[in-house]
């Protein structure tokens, strides 16, 4: 059978861990605490007896050799393959044929990146053993998650607002998120909420919170301090591209939006299938009906034109380039 990393680790206490093991997927976070939980798992009423081996340089033989040597303890006895996906391309028929007649008191372990599904070893696994899925949740997914762990982990409501937060910040690697989420669980003390200011400040540091300013301030009409928190920016050494980049980020959701608003959405609900988070639907739709549609429709372009400006088809200063930005976005020719 085939189950994802989360609902494994939430279950671990209750399953008995199978002959064979796959552990595959790009969060190596993920796949090094289903490792670590699996070893836990077995040797919780027993000494720990476990062979580690390089799957680059490992054979079947010796693999199959530990798997069959009984422990001089008794117990069970796990046998981790890391990096595996040479060693298990070079030996999935043999491994397959394995999962006939496994060793009754080993675990094999197969730490990987990729799986390939379409094998007869990854579809005999499936069945006879267990695939643990270590991939980036996403969507509805990723949220639930990230307020569960903060209830049950550690004893926090999370806004809906600041699980959005910090996706936007983080990404969605998990052991990158849970660290992000016991730094703000200690930041907030005695507070029972998480929200999304609090996110917008310790996680992103003071750079990001001035770039959410800036664009917090265009969206609301307020030039002076948009262009006041650019200046902040430039002057403590911030990329020019990188600021672009946040606000191509933005102007993003605005031409999603605008585009399912041409199809018969209402705004709003455009907005918030683009991404924007709750407690700002309301000034992004003021935002966008002042400046208007066809001013959001060419905002694609006029970024394209701002970033090679900056990459060197302009003379003008990197400051004066993004100044002229900022005031086009903000409904000035």
């Amino acid at each position: 059978m085939a189950i994802h990393a989360t609902e494994f680790l939430r279950t671990i206490g209750e399953r008995e861990v199978p002959p064979v093991v796959v552990v595959r997927g790009e969060d190596g976070a993920l796949r090094h605490a289903v490792v670590s939980a699996i070893r836990q798992r077995l040797f919780e009423q027993a000494e720990p007896n476990e062979i580690r081996l390089d799957g680059r340089e490992a054979d079947y033989r010796t693999v199959h050799d530990e798997l069959a040597r009984l422990s001089m303890w008794g117990g069970v006895k796990l046998v981790l393959v890391e990096d595996a996906e040479k060693f298990l391309s070079s030996h999935r028929d043999q491994l397959a044929d394995y999962l006939d007649a496994p060793a009754r008191k080993a675990v094999l372990l197969l730490d990987v990146t990729t799986l390939d599904g379409r094998t007869r070893f990854a579809q005999r696994v499936g069945k006879r053993g267990l695939v643990v899925d270590c991939s980036p949740l996403k969507g509805g997914a990723l949220f639930q998650w990230l307020r569960e762990t903060a209830r049950n982990r550690f004893g926090k409501q999370l806004s809906s607002d600041a699980a959005k937060w910090l996706v936007e910040l983080v990404g969605n690697q998990l052991g990158q998120l849970e660290q992000e989420l016991s730094k703000l669980a200690s930041y907030t003390g005695d507070r029972s909420m998480i929200d999304a200011p609090t996110v917008r400040k310790l996680v992103g540091g003071w750079k990001a919170e001035t770039t959410w300013n800036m664009l917090d301030a265009l969206r609301d009409g307020r030039l002076d301090l948009a262009l006041t928190d650019l200046q902040k920016l430039l002057n403590a050494g911030e990329s020019p591209i990188f600021i672009l980049g946040a606000i191509r980020h933005v102007c993003r959701k605005y031409v999603q939006a605008a585009e399912r608003a041409r199809e018969g959405v209402p705004l709003r609900k455009a907005l918030a299938d683009a991404g924007v988070f709750d407690y700002q639907l309301a000034s992004n739709e003021r935002y966008m009906r002042r400046v208007g549609r066809p001013r959001v429709e060419q905002m694609p372009q006029r970024l394209m034109q701002t970033e090679l400006q900056l990459r060197g088809d302009s003379r003008l200063p990197e400051r004066l380039i993004l100044e002229q930005l900022i005031l086009w976005l903000g409904g000035h020719e």
